[in-house]
């Protein structure tokens, strides 16, 4: 059981006694589960992405970037782990390709993990949602 409610809570963010009344509700489905802790979650809901920040920075004055970076609530917004992702994406604007949707791409510091993965994780870790909603790159031609 300690197994299942741990699968529940990693993969929605929500709390040790949801994840295991969700588990009891749903008869010990995991994928049952999943729904019912997100639509029983208290807080933001998966499509709520009402706060974020904006980091912009330039890499020797010849590449320009500026990503958009949302989650559900203010307070995540100022963690220190969001803060770190949102340098993080921000160093993959500036250093990476350029093309494409940025959670696609190869991480620049390990290119063996996609931005998404990191994304996810700091997802799990501030129990919230979090998206890239949009980034610019310039470079001085």
């Amino acid at each position: 059981m300690l197994e299942l409610i741990k699968l529940v809570r990693e993969r929605t963010g929500v709390g040790p006694l949801l994840a295991r009344d969700a588990l009891r509700q749903c008869g010990g489905d995991v994928e049952q589960a999943v729904r019912y802790a997100e639509q029983h979650r208290k807080g933001p809901k998966e499509s709520d992405l009402s706060a974020g920040v904006l980091v912009a920075d330039t890499h020797q004055g010849r590449i320009a970037a500026i990503v958009e970076v949302r989650c559900g609530t203010d307070l995540v917004a100022r963690t220190d782990e969001f803060r770190a992702l949102c340098r993080e994406l921000l160093l993959q604007a500036l250093g990476g390709p350029g093309e494409g949707p940025l959670e696609q791409q190869d991480y620049i510091r390990d290119p063996s993990r996609k931005i998404s993965a990191l994304i996810d994780e700091c997802a799990r870790k501030v129990g919230e949602k979090i998206a890239v909603t949009r980034y610019v790159r310039w470079t001085l031609s």
